[in-house]
């Protein structure tokens, strides 16, 4: 199951470029804060000898309209043989790793706690969260999903991610 994990990171890793010259935190002014949404981006890869097949969907957040600098990257994966999905959140630099962070969906926290991360790199910080059938029918009936971080000076974050459109792209990588 790490290889799993390992697998998918690394894959993501290879597979997104990122252009965030600084971190997030030191380079907005958070009262005047705008994300632009990317497009639902879906791939699926073919069963080799030591994998089933599974599909990607990805979502970038921008700081820009030309979608150059990415903020957050949230992929979905589905593989064969199995109801669950993966959620791999790439969260941004420049915010206090140890607090982790929350997600809420219209408002309605996903889990009790917050979420840790697996590890960072210059891309972000790496988030892998299972998610259950029942949570995966919540995200296809919410508009606006919701992650709130710590900056190192305590202060809160949040950035609400738009999931128009969730449903109909989701469909498309469920089909094996």
């Amino acid at each position: 199951m790490i290889r799993y994990f390992i697998f998918i990171s690394l894959s993501l890793y290879i597979s997104l470029s990122f252009n965030i010259k600084n971190s997030y935190a030191e380079t907005n002014n958070l009262n005047n804060l705008k994300i632009f949404t990317g497009k639902w981006i879906d791939k699926c890869f073919e069963k080799t000898e030591n994998t089933k097949k599974y599909c990607l969907l990805e979502r970038g957040m921008f700081l820009d309209e030309k979608f150059e600098k990415r903020v957050i990257t949230m992929v979905f994966r589905t593989s064969e043989n199995t109801s669950d999905v993966i959620l791999t959140i790439i969260s941004p630099l420049g915010t206090f790793i140890p607090k982790g962070f929350n997600i809420n969906l219209d408002n309605k926290p996903l889990n009790k706690k917050p979420y840790g991360f697996s590890h960072c790199t210059q891309n972000g910080c790496f988030t892998n969260i299972k998610i259950k059938k029942d949570k995966l029918e919540t995200f296809k009936k919410t508009n606006v999903m919701n992650l709130v971080y710590t900056l190192p000076n305590e202060q809160p974050l949040d950035i609400n991610l738009n999931l128009d459109n969730f449903t109909q792209a989701f469909n498309k990588i469920t089909k094996f």
